[in-house]
């Protein structure tokens, strides 16, 4: 008979708050309305805030206690105290507020009084602590009573619509029909969570619920600052909390699977949209406020309770992809980046296409070597073409959606696709061909959170992006931290990478051409090979170089293979060897997958590149014995000891044509000079590619020759000294220095000092450091 008298539980979640427990019991105690159960579940507190529960318990029979053995969070809490309460309505209270004297009894009588499921009144907020002006408006907003009734789904709109002039969904400042929590606590997990469960709880009932009524008193006192959720709580601790969220909508989206609402898009789309915004939520919190010291822990959390996917799908549609270098620094330590320990048997290789490049050539080259040597070999690519290199038998080739200058919506695609093709190809490492992508981190956080080793093949000079952004160059260094190795083309690159910590490891491109035995240079041929651009490869700088040359040897020709995949550009290449006379004596031959017929056509190559990280054209060149004419690219390993290649300075158009002229006029030179380009292709030819990838993959360490830095330092000072086109600046190279000592790069840059004092280099660091 008495439990069939409780009008109204009164249901208080306890957690360490002895200093307002008896506050808030007070105001319960003494109620108007004596017809009330007062319900505490204390989870897990000190033992000060439960021997203040224990006095309470001994004063009024109509408080009940239960008491946790260990910290359960407040969701579960909640579900205890529903599971306990007798009441024909519910209120709950926070062990750090108050009710008003007649709370329970103004709410219970507007409730019956309009036969509601539902009634909302109004709230005081008390500012505590250091809340700012902009957060106690907030929550005052969102703390509104909606005044009136509701029927129906009016009323879940209300309260759920995402932003909308919805009111919140705090659950204290209401009184609800107990049979309505009662089925939504079925829906509750023993996971810990102490944030979102009023939302979780309220999306149920509000779901539930036929009518609604909201009244104008005040019914409540709210203490805001001083909860789980106070806007200064600090520590590991508050980030787990907001991570913890999930736990509540994993409860909504069990009670949509097994109600009618789950096949209503109203009720589906709410609930997706409020999952994403606590999910951008904790991302922003995680890049921008959690300090670096747990970052790795919070990281973890993160990818435990959304998934990898979800969590970089969120980071890319709030930060892009300009927030890198401080994604990478976040997440390095993260255990679920740790690969797992397993033999390599499938090679997975990624590249954009298998066309039209010098990339996709190697890829083309290095697929049936992997293959030969044991290993089961998957290529992904993000577009086909008509004029792909062939592949071996055996080989799979799987199109996975393009990522490429994509936003964060069709990046989901490609990272879905790439993840699936890992796990069903099982796929034990993965070898990025195109390490200058936009999206090399987040794919490789994606494939590393599946336990997959992933290595990075560096196509272009690491020190290079030195010379056009320092933060470029630190998103692009943290990232490789992330990867278990990375191929570099150049020795004293990789030296470099080593000095920050980057598992680096120099291996050459396969040089599998094979070596001429007899070689004939008698045509007055110079053969350009290469992509069209002015940035690198100086294509009108070999027009300027051959109009110094037919002034010399007027029968003398010009080869030019290769396109820069635009008509309207190759065009303007041919108008301007016109306007320079020698229209001619310039052949473009487009590109060509095997250029080979074009090299034994002429007797000299020339190389008008500034920089370069392998140069196959280069290795093709020797292999059939042609002499070489170059700018100089002091760190390039083929022209390291190659006596068969003449070096002239970067954009030196006399000198290149000077020493082209001195070779085509001189058989005797030409000769010498093409013996020595056949000693250093059968050297590089003779290298055991497969035991050095077999270390790459088996992570075996690597250290460089005693050159390798001082060459580094030549490179990346070489860069500074080149005209306006690389380096119009003291101050990027200065910034980029600069930017090595202070980012945590002190033993690079210490290397960098002592190698300046050694070898006499202190003018040209002058002149980069001294003031504009």
């Amino acid at each position: 008979e008495k439990m069939k008298s409780v009008k109204v539980s009164v249901l208080i979640p306890v957690y360490n708050t002895s200093a307002t427990l008896a506050r808030a019991l007070d105001s319960v105690i003494n109620q108007t309305m004596k017809e009330i159960e007062i319900i505490c579940v204390d989870d897990g507190s000190d033992e000060a805030t439960k021997a203040v529960l224990r006095e309470y318990v001994g004063k009024d029979e109509r408080i009940k206690a239960i008491f946790l053995d260990e910290n359960r969070g407040t969701f579960f809490v909640r579900k205890k105290l529903i599971e306990a309460a007798t009441g024909e309505y519910i209120m709950f209270l926070d062990s750090d507020d108050e009710f008003y004297p007649q709370a329970c009894a103004k709410a219970y009588r507007a409730a019956k009084k309009t036969d509601s499921d539902v009634v909302s009144f109004r709230a005081e907020v008390v500012r505590c602590g250091d809340v700012e002006d902009c957060e106690y408006a907030a929550m005052r907003k969102f703390l509104r009573c909606r005044r009136g009734r509701l029927r129906g789904r009016k009323i879940f709109e209300t309260f759920l619509t995402f932003g909308g002039k919805n009111v919140g969904f705090s659950l204290w400042n209401k009184i609800y029909r107990r049979p309505l929590l009662v089925c939504a606590a079925k829906y509750i997990s023993e996971e810990r969570c102490v944030l979102a469960e009023d939302f979780a709880l309220t999306f149920m009932v509000m779901y539930q619920a036929q009518r609604y009524c909201g009244i104008k008193e005040k019914l409540i006192r709210y203490y805001f600052g001083t909860g789980v959720s106070a806007p200064r709580l600090g520590g590991l601790s508050r980030f787990e909390n907001f991570v913890r969220r999930e736990v509540a909508c994993k409860a909504v989206r069990r009670f949509l699977e097994e109600s009618e609402a789950e096949k209503t898009s109203v009720y589906r789309k709410c609930f997706f949209d409020w999952r994403e915004d606590f999910l951008k939520g904790n991302v922003w919190q995680f890049m921008l406020e959690c300090p670096k010291r747990y970052s790795a822990q919070v990281f973890d959390m993160l990818v435990g309770e959304y998934g990898v996917r979800d969590v970089l799908i969120a980071v890319l549609k709030m930060f892009g992809t300009g927030q890198t270098a401080r994604l990478a620094r976040k997440v390095k330590g993260a255990s679920c980046l740790q690969a797992q320990e397993r033999p390599v048997r499938t090679i997975g290789i990624f590249y954009f296409r298998l066309f039209n490049g010098g990339v996709e050539r190697v890829i083309s080259i290095l697929i049936p070597l992997f293959m030969q040597w044991g290993y089961k070999v998957v290529l992904l690519l993000e577009e086909e073409g008509e004029n792909e290199y062939p592949l071996p038998t055996g080989c799979e080739k799987v199109i996975l959606p393009p990522s490429l200058y994509r936003g964060a919506e069709e990046y989901a695609l490609h990272v879905a696709k790439l993840c699936e093709t890992v796990k069903a190809y099982g796929i034990d490492a993965l070898l990025y061909q195109a390490a200058s992508s936009d999206h090399l981190l987040y794919d490789i956080i994606a494939v590393k959170s599946l336990g997959i080793r992933v290595f990075v093949s560096l196509h272009e000079v690491f020190m290079y992006v030195l010379t056009w952004s320092a933060p470029m160059f630190s998103a692009r260094a943290a990232t490789f931290l992330l990867a278990d190795g990375v191929q570099s083309l150049s020795g004293s690159d990789a030296e470099f990478m080593r000095a920050y910590g980057i598992r680096a490891r120099y291996i050459p491109n396969p040089h599998t051409f094979p070596v001429a035995d007899e070689i004939s240079l008698q045509s007055a041929n110079i053969v350009w090979v290469g992509r069209f651009d002015e940035e690198v490869k100086h294509t009108r700088d070999a027009l300027e170089i051959m109009i110094e040359v037919v002034r010399k040897i007027p029968r003398a020709h010009m080869l030019m293979v290769g396109t820069s995949g635009n008509k309207a550009e190759d065009e303007s290449y041919r108008r301007f060897a016109a306007e320079l006379g020698i229209g001619k004596n310039v052949t473009f031959c487009g590109f060509r997958k095997d250029p080979s017929d074009f090299y034994r056509a002429s007797s000299v190559l020339l190389l008008t590149s500034s920089i370069e990280s392998w140069c196959m054209v280069l290795a093709e060149g020797m292999s059939l014995g042609l002499p070489v004419v170059a700018y100089d690219v002091p760190h390039l390993e083929l022209m390291r000891g190659n006596e068969g290649c003449i070096r002239v300075e970067q954009r030196d158009i006399r000198g290149a044509a000077e020493s082209i002229v001195a070779l085509l006029q001189d058989e005797k030179l030409r000769s010498e000079k093409a013996e020595r380009a056949l000693e250093t292709a059968r050297r590089f030819a003779e290298k055991d590619l497969r035991g050095e990838w077999q270390k790459m993959l088996c992570g075996e360490n690597t250290c460089g020759r005693d050159e390798d830095m001082r060459i580094a330092l030549e490179t990346l000072f070489s860069f500074y000294d080149q005209p306006a086109s690389l380096a119009e600046r003291p101050s990027i190279v200065r910034i980029g220095l600069l930017y090595l000592r202070e980012h945590g790069l002190r033993a690079t840059f210490s290397r960098v000092k002592s190698f300046v004092r050694k070898h006499g280099m202190k003018e040209t660091l002058r002149r980069i450091f001294r003031k504009p």
